[in-house]
Parts: structure tokens; sequence; C-alpha cells
């Protein structure tokens, strides 16, 4: 995909422990161009499931468009130590 800078995005958020989940991704290139997004709403998962779930689920989105390197953020200290 060029020498484009790719940036990966997730959240998500439960109300309680296991609860609703909303999680969503997007990825950017240069900050400003959005390049693809999903969110969904899901039923009983915590915050940290759904954040896994969607941290693949953007990984999968990006080798299947032949992006070879992105940077993703992440605000789940446990989640992006499993990905080190």
């Amino acid at each position: 995909m060029g020498d484009l800078v790719y940036f990966g995005f997730v959240d998500g958020a439960s109300r309680h422990t296991r609860n609703q989940a909303f999680p969503v991704w997007v990825i950017h290139y240069s900050f400003s161009q959005l390049f693809a997004a999903r969110g969904i709403c899901i039923s009983l998962a915590s915050n940290n499931i759904t954040k896994y779930n969607f941290i693949i689920n953007l990984l999968s989105k990006a080798i299947s468009c032949g992006i070879e390197s992105i940077l993703v953020n992440l605000d789940s200290q446990l989640v992006v130590s499993e990905f080190k």
C-alpha cells in the first residue's frame, strides 16, 4: 500500500462487567483520511473482551487490504501487554 503511514484505533464500552458492549475500530492514513471502519453492538461481553475481538478484527482487515505496517492505539493496558 505504498509509503503511507496507517493508524488504527480500537475502543469499546460496556455498561457493567458483563453487559452489552459496543466495540469500534477505524483505520486512518495520515491521521486525516479514513480508510476503513467498523462498529457493532454485541451482548454479554466485558470491555476488554470486546477490545481483544476488535483488535484481531482490525488487524485481519489491515492484512486483507495489504497493509504491511500499522500503528494501533488502545486505551487498555491489559490488551496492549498481550500484543507486545
